[in-house]
């Protein structure tokens, strides 16, 4: 589906009803969702006036209500309680410190930095480029895994780059869009890359009830035979709406026939597009330290004097 689409009038009311229902503090918290907002309200944001930030703050809260409202088809207190019940979850996974940690080096959160850097340290995930809207590619490389990571340490780093991802859309098509795609490069997958499938269902499970209507499209490129083992043990827990989602592609011409028609050359990481620019391995510190949280690893950045 379209993530663009703006709510009809009948929703709009469905929506305005559901804020009335929050307290001031969660429709703070259900805005921070926004990356936008979060910057906003927290340092470099700028915005020009309080009521600025006030239109930016309900729209951003309406925002969310509408991404649960069309995940729990438009059952308005099915919904709310989603809200609620990520509004809490992501204040217990700290997201807010996730996306501040490496840029802000402060002492609190010195454990979580050196477990996502332990988690990242190898290069298998990242946010590399965009689509033609400006919606990000997250992507995931199972070989490069580190070996012994706890299930708890994998989920943290997937969801950083999940909030990287959508915070680089949002950014990237001018608040024009929300979900994200998720690429999985299978190539030379070997059985012992496997993530732990402790892990694995914690991934799927945050994914489907913290984050609806957030991915765009989830791919499989290249999976070997091999893959087939684990892919059976996962499938199970995986929900229809996500399942619906998820395409394998294999080998450069089905790669292309699908990437192509949303992805230019110039924006396209090599495992999607053979003649993809965005080549070879990336600097880890670099992408953790350096380039803006809402930025993609190759992205031009101004840097204004």
């Amino acid at each position: 589906g379209d993530d663009k689409a703006g709510p009809t009038g009948e929703m709009e009311k469905v929506l305005d009803a559901m804020l009335s229902e929050l307290s001031s503090e969660e429709i703070e918290q259900a805005a921070r969702t926004s990356y936008v907002y979060f910057l906003a309200v927290t340092k470099e944001g700028y915005v020009d006036a309080p009521s600025g930030l006030e239109h930016l703050r309900r729209s951003k809260a309406l925002a969310m209500a509408r991404r649960c409202l069309v995940a729990d088809k438009g059952k308005p207190d099915v919904a709310l309680t989603r809200l609620r019940s990520t509004l809490v979850w992501r204040k217990e996974m700290d997201i807010d410190g996730m996306r501040t940690c490496f840029q802000e080096d402060d002492e609190s959160h010195a454990t979580m930095r050196s477990s996502l850097s332990h988690s990242m340290s190898t290069g298998q995930f990242v946010v590399r480029g965009y689509d033609r809207d400006g919606r990000a590619l997250q992507l995931l490389i199972p070989r490069l895994n580190v070996s012994g990571d706890t299930p708890e340490a994998i989920l943290a780093a997937i969801l950083y780059h999940a909030e990287r991802a959508i915070a680089g859309t949002e950014r990237r098509s001018g608040n024009a869009h929300e979900k994200f795609h998720v690429v999985f490069d299978y190539a030379r997958f070997k059985i012992s890359h496997s993530m732990p499938l402790a892990a694995a269902k914690l991934v799927v499970f945050a994914l489907r009830d913290h984050y609806c209507e957030r991915v765009q499209g989830i791919y499989l490129l290249d999976a070997p035979l091999v893959f087939q083992i684990f892919w059976n043990l996962i499938r199970p827990f995986i929900d229809p709406d996500t399942k619906r989602k998820i395409t394998f592609l294999t080998g450069q011409k089905e790669k292309k026939k699908v990437f192509g028609r949303f992805f230019d050359k110039e924006e396209a990481v090599s495992c999607i597009l053979d003649d993809g620019h965005l080549v070879g391995s990336h600097d880890v510190h670099k992408y953790l330290h350096e380039v803006p949280f809402d930025f993609a690893y190759d992205e031009v950045i101004d840097v204004k004097e």
